[in-house]
């Protein structure tokens, strides 16, 4: 007679499968529990920044021909719009605060890159620097008195 081995494996590996899906169900409860409990919890701001992102899009898209420079470079700076848009919401309110200045930094840039293109300014890097340095330096002023 000749035994199957595989035959033989099949129950412990359902048996080591059933054990992992115990310890992985305890970790789920435990898991959403941390995530439950995060840092931040999740505000409804995310849903709405993405949909503004789709508004700028099709707004710069169908405005393109009216609007002087290409409509890409709209879209970029209103993205940088939404960028700093986005950090005021999420510094108004206490339940979402969360760590802002990246983002208005991300929007500066932005902003300034998009009307570099509109206006055509082949020297946009100078005004990128200046506002980012204004920027930097409201920050670190206010959080110097704030502490």
């Amino acid at each position: 007679m000749t035994r199957n081995i595989y035959m033989d494996c099949i129950p412990l590996k359902i048996m080591a499968h059933d054990e992992k899906d115990e310890k992985g169900d305890e970790k789920d409860e435990k898991g959403d529990e941390k995530h439950k409990e995060g840092k931040w919890q999740k505000d409804p701001l995310s849903g709405a920044i993405f949909g503004m992102i789709l508004i700028v899009l099709g707004a710069t898209y169908f405005g393109g021909p009216y609007l002087p420079g290409p409509w890409w470079a709209w879209f970029i700076a209103g993205l940088g719009v939404v960028s700093i848009l986005d950090a005021v919401l999420h510094s108004l309110k206490p339940e979402w605060k969360r760590p802002v200045f990246g983002k208005v930094i991300t929007g500066i840039i932005l902003i300034v890159i998009g009307m570099g293109f509109i206006y055509e300014i082949t020297d946009w890097w100078p005004y990128l620097l200046i506002a980012l340095g204004a920027v930097m330096l409201v920050y670190y002023i206010r959080k110097s008195y704030s502490v």
